[in-house]
């Protein structure tokens, strides 16, 4: 079975014609439906099905139907999904449920076994579609599934290879690499035992690879390059989890391993925070981990805001008209503008009467750019709810995220709020002026929200962010 990588797939439920016959009440023709393709996958060619590409479905309620299998008729960008033999069909008036996953396995009618052991497969599930009476919904459009990521996905990027050297094989070894998942309810139970997962390689450079969700003790990534060398690196504790993207950026310099794991997001996987980790070479030109003699505790200040700030009475709604010269680093007082990783940061740029901060990757030299626009300490009441407003626009659309996040008092992250990963302007500037709005509720009696921009060169991902508000209310 090929594996499939996409981030939260629509199904649209396109039914064929109803005949009026009252004395049986039932659909005449099995239900189709179809499929819209987001823009980052492993497994698809041109970011399009394949034919014949398979999904099985399950109906509970009045009407019943047992993993249906579903196939493309053909493949493309937007496909259609047709009942591989007899399709699911139910009565006028009555009401019905719908669960999906992908891959399509035969014997998948309680539990879809997964093993990752020698193949990539991303297993997907949808059951938003609940209390169905009719066909279509009420405004006549196609009912749409929802599908979400249940394994987890580790990005590696690799950087100070010697000339001339790619890597010839990467592995993470000592990892669950089997699961199931219950079709009722998607719910995950891992297999005991731990193996070697082949990580996936692309021109002698790291791919994308998916993972089972599980936490792993001592896990060890191997890394062995075409001059025979090999480096490795033990993770005390890696805990991958279902849905999210880990990223890390690996370094090779002095005949030393650097793991550098950081905020990563790619496509619609969600965004998972990690640490800096520094290897050391062995004495067989591998490497081993030296111990940490100062973990860094749980409820990490994870930006290094200003904790003795007073507190600041909501609403915030700050003019960003007052953040400086143009084309000076972006500065309101009490907002905290930080380079992370690179020398970018938030610049003051204004364009048309609009101010804004703008974050941008574009001909940077650093290899990777990462910063952070951080609001005031915000006064907040525990279990409270407030609002956060942002509006922005964006440029030259290709793969940079803007991550908004809710930190407590500590400075600790609470939520993602959203991974922004706009594509609406490759080819120039769109002055979209979108408004996002967050629903949160206050964690203590203060907290920050946070604003983080990503980009790298290789994979060029550069994509200008222009933030022209950002209030809390």
């Amino acid at each position: 079975m090929k594996k499939l990588l996409v981030g939260a797939l629509a199904l649209l439920a396109l039914t064929a014609c109803n005949q009026d016959n009252k004395s049986e009440a039932l659909q005449q023709e099995a239900m189709q439906f179809g499929s819209n393709i987001p823009a980052l996958n492993l497994r698809m060619a041109n970011n399009a099905f394949e034919a014949n590409d398979a999904i099985g479905i399950s109906m509970t309620g009045d009407a019943t139907a047992t993993n249906v299998e579903y196939k493309t008729t053909a493949g493309g960008a937007t496909a259609t999904f047709a009942p591989a033999t007899t399709g699911l069909t139910f009565a006028e008036g009555q009401t019905v449920n719908f669960v999906s996953y992908y891959p399509y396995s035969a014997s998948a009618t309680t539990d879809l076994a997964i093993d990752l052991s020698n193949a990539q497969t991303d297993v997907l599930y949808s059951n938003n579609l609940t209390g169905i009476k009719t066909p279509k919904d009420a405004t006549g459009a196609n009912h749409v599934l929802q599908f979400t990521h249940k394994l987890a996905l580790v990005s590696f990027t690799m950087a100070g290879l010697p000339a001339g050297t790619t890597i010839a094989s990467a592995q993470l070894e000592g990892i669950v690499t089997t699961s199931s998942m219950k079709i009722a309810d998607g719910t995950l139970t891992n297999g005991t035992k731990t193996a070697t997962q082949q990580l996936q390689l692309a021109a002698g450079t790291f791919a994308p690879t998916i993972v089972i969700p599980a936490t792993n003790s001592n896990a060890k990534l191997v890394i062995t390059l075409s001059d025979g060398k090999s480096y490795s690196y033990t993770f005390a504790n890696l805990a991958l989890q279902s849905g999210k993207n880990h990223k890390f950026n690996v370094s090779l310099a002095s005949n030393a391993l650097t793991v550098d794991e950081i905020n990563g997001q790619i496509s619609d996987w969600d965004v998972v925070d990690g640490d800096d980790i520094i290897v050391n070479p062995d004495d067989n030109g591998g490497t081993e981990p030296e111990p940490n003699p100062n973990p860094e505790p749980a409820g990490e200040n994870v930006y290094n805001v200003d904790l003795t700030q007073t507190a600041r009475t909501l609403p915030l709604s700050d003019d960003f008209a007052k953040g400086g010269k143009d084309y000076d680093p972006f500065a309101l007082p009490g907002w905290l503008n930080k380079a992370l990783v690179g020398t970018r940061d938030f610049q003051k740029r204004s364009y048309g009467g609009v101010h804004y901060a703008q974050a941008s990757a574009y001909k940077s030299t650093d290899p990777v750019n990462k910063c952070v626009l951080i609001t005031p300490r915000l006064q907040m009441t525990a279990g409270s709810s407030y609002t956060v407003e942002l509006t922005y626009s964006s440029g030259h659309t290709n793969g940079a995220t803007l991550t908004v996040q809710q930190l407590d008092k500590d400075g600790a992250l609470v939520k993602t709020l959203e991974v922004i990963n706009d594509s609406t302007s490759p080819r120039g500037y769109g002055n979209q002026h979108y408004k996002k709005s967050y629903a949160i509720a206050g964690s203590a009696e203060a907290g920050y929200i946070a604003i983080l921009y990503e980009a790298s060169q290789e994979p060029l991902h550069t994509t200008t962010y222009q933030v022209e508000a950002l209030t809390v209310k």
